[in-house]
């Protein structure tokens, strides 16, 4: 855990803002921010790095594996990463730098996994899969050398005990808002990977680079906020409520003029930053176009995620929930789809329906933040961890009084909002409770009994449950000159490939490239592209066709 040095508020007009200065604070918070914002950045490089070797296989790798990378981030990266930071409220800590190297190595064996099975195995996609699924195990073996080896669990942990049975509920309580609040964000954002779906395979590249580009303009203000997170809760928790608003007005202006950075680097950057995702120029115009909006998201999305931050640190992770879905889902997408499919904006309308509701979220937080009641979020701080006899705030100054010595120990790795269940009182401690034990293990078999289940399903689903779909056998004659009008609406279809036989009386025509690319308009009625090549003087030739 970060030290928190109790000190009297500074005199002069800069105490009015920040009361225990800027530079102060500004230090703490980049010695915890800075190596948690750069794990956490080449951590989520991981996914990009796989995007970029499929990506200059050919548009339509691009497409599949952002369209599969999105379901793995809307049902298992969110909720872990919801169920880590629910664990910040808790047990806050600073041991960043491990993590760090972990994670440069891992990005460093995923580019040369990808590179090995991707282009000198030529497994294409699926080895870039094989390469992305290695790298995570990896990780965990690294991270679980790293605590055995070292020994740091010895600190805080003493070894199993039935005691680990005991208090899920508070847990439960703050990591299920977390997760919620993580899960409703991505999904919101992640459902424009399959939104932009519909327009064309172009659409949903396009989105996937933008998305990879905000990802990581967002490590920042998630680095920022997780610091600030665990800053406030240890002010709180040491009945403090004079530092929790100094950090969390510290953290807001540093993260607002990153934010600015960032955005205006996005923008200047905006046509050469796809080239590393796709070397296909049609893409390339096509997302830098869009990236000039991104940016205006990016700078709207530093002060949010900073701001949520501030809300965990008060434990108030369902009322981030509530905010996120408020402006995701009644502001962003109500506003955003039918900009994105009744006019000519197409995905850019999206991306202006995120900012919509990204500014929204920002002045919700900032009023919510300006009406706080920091004295209050210290009592029940102090409530959670059992401590509030024993430490009352200075009425005059709202600061620690400066003869109090039970706050002058070592920090160690609890956070104020739930200290360990030994500084408890002791009509609270679990040795001096009278416990049902029977009842405690069989709710706790049945929960580990749903998640088996639930894993269990998730395969025999994957293994057994196939959807079947018939197609219709087309011939289409190589000669024939073929035309179809084909409406606004029919562009913007959803396309899924199936293989074409293409029938020809003559033996000299010479098709060397087919597709054809189908979207089911009703149960009877679709729209398939056919897209073919055949040796004639005018060359290349591009032909589309509507049949019933």
């Amino acid at each position: 855990m970060a030290d928190v040095e109790l000190v009297s508020p500074s005199p002069g007009l800069a105490s009015r803002c920040f009361p225990y200065g800027f530079k102060r604070e500004f230090k703490a918070i980049f010695k915890l921010a800075w190596p948690t914002s750069l794990s956490i950045l080449f951590h989520q490089l991981l996914q990009p790095i796989s995007l970029a070797f499929c990506g200059h296989l050919g548009n339509t790798e691009l497409a599949g594996v952002a369209t599969a990378l999105s379901v793995i981030y809307m049902t298992t990266i969110s909720v872990c990463r919801g169920l880590a930071f629910g664990g910040d409220t808790f047990f806050a800590q600073n041991r960043v730098i491990p993590n760090l190297v972990i994670c440069i190595i891992s990005c460093g064996i995923c580019a040369i996994l990808n590179y090995g099975l991707v282009y000198q195995a030529k497994m294409g996609v699926a080895g870039s899969a094989i390469a992305l699924a290695l790298t995570y195990y990896l990780v965990v073996i690294q991270l679980v050398s790293y605590i055995w080896a070292t020994g740091i669990y010895k600190e805080t942990w003493s070894g199993w005990t039935w005691e680990c049975l005991l208090d899920w509920t508070p847990f439960a309580k703050v990591c299920l808002s977390s997760i919620l609040m993580t899960v409703i964000f991505w999904f919101y954002t992640e459902v424009g990977t399959f939104l932009s779906g519909v327009l064309s395979p172009m659409a949903i590249s396009a989105f996937s680079i933008h998305f990879q580009v905000e990802g990581f303009a967002w490590m920042i203000p998630l680095g920022l906020g997780g610091a600030c997170t665990a800053r406030i809760g240890q002010y709180l928790g040491a009945n403090d409520p004079t530092g929790a608003i100094n950090t969390s007005r510290v953290t807001l202006a540093v993260q607002g003029v990153i934010s600015v950075i960032l955005a205006l680097l996005t923008y200047l950057l905006r046509y050469y930053i796809p080239q590393v995702f796709t070397s296909r120029a049609d893409v390339i115009d096509y997302t830098g176009s869009i990236l000039s909006i991104v940016s205006i998201f990016i700078l709207l999305e530093g002060i949010g995620g900073v701001g949520v931050g501030i809300v965990r640190g008060t434990g108030r992770q369902t009322l981030g929930a509530g905010i996120i879905f408020a402006t995701g889902y009644l502001l962003s997408l109500p506003i955003g789809i039918p900009l994105m499919f009744l006019t000519n904006l197409g995905l850019a309308g999206l991306w202006w329906g995120y900012c919509v509701g990204l500014a929204g979220e920002d002045i919700f937080l900032m009023l919510f933040l300006a009406k706080l009641d920091w004295m209050g979020e210290s009592q029940k701080a102090q409530k959670r961890a059992g401590t509030l006899e024993d430490a009352e705030p200075d009425s005059r100054s709202n600061v620690i009084k400066p003869g109090d010595e039970e706050y002058q120990t070592e920090p160690t790795e609890t956070t104020g909002l739930l200290a360990n269940s030994s500084s408890s009182s002791e009509g609270q401690s679990p040795d001096h409770r009278t416990i049902n034990w029977s009842i405690i293990i069989t709710t706790r078999l049945l929960i580990l009994i749903l998640c088996c289940c639930l894993v269990i399903g998730s395969y025999f689903i994957q293994k057994y449950l196939h959807v079947s779909i018939s197609w219709n056998q087309l011939c289409i004659p190589a000669q024939v000159t073929l035309r179809a009008e084909i409406s606004r609406a029919e562009r913007k279809s959803t396309y899924i490939g199936f293989p074409l036989r293409v029938c020809t009386k003559h033996k000299r025509a010479n098709i060397v490239k087919r597709r054809l690319l189908c979207h089911f308009l009703s149960s009877k009625w679709f729209m398939p592209s056919v897209e073919y090549l055949e040796s004639n003087p005018l060359g290349g030739a591009r032909r589309n066709i509507c049949l019933r």
